[in-house]
C-alpha cells in the first residue's frame, strides 16, 4: 500500500501464480486518481519486484483492460511486455492483455 500523508493512494498484490512455478502474478493495482503521475504505480511495481525476486520466481505476470493505455504505457516503462500467452478473457467478451518481465536472478 501507498499513502499520502498517511492517506492511502495506491496498492498492489503480488502472488505466486497458481499456473506456473516459475511466476508471480502482480494483482490489483490501483493508484488513486488524484495520485497518478507521481510515481506510485512505479514505487508498487518496485516493491513487488523485490519480492518477486526474492521468491525465486523467473517473470513477474499482470494482465491489464486493453483499452487501459495508461496503464499499458507505465507497464511498458517498467520492463512489461505483451506476453506470447492467451490473453484472458472477460465477461464482456472482451480480452485482457497478459503482460510479463524478465526478474533478474
Amino acid at each position: 500500500i501507498a499513502f499520502d500523508d498517511a492517506v492511502p493512494v495506491g496498492l498492489a498484490s503480488g502472488v505466486p501464480s497458481a499456473d506456473d512455478p516459475d511466476s508471480v502474478e502482480l494483482i490489483s493495482m490501483w493508484v488513486h486518481p488524484a495520485a497518478r503521475g507521481q510515481g506510485i504505480a512505479r514505487s508498487l511495481i518496485i516493491a513487488i519486484t523485490r519480492w518477486a525476486v526474492a521468491s525465486g520466481p523467473l517473470w513477474l505476470e499482470l494482465s491489464v483492460m486493453p483499452d487501459n493505455d495508461a496503464a499499458r504505457r507505465a507497464y511498458e516503462r517498467m520492463g512489461f511486455t505483451a506476453a506470447e500467452t492467451p490473453e484472458h478473457p472477460l465477461q464482456d467478451s472482451r480480452h485482457a492483455v497478459v503482460m510479463r518481465r524478465d526478474l533478474p536472478p
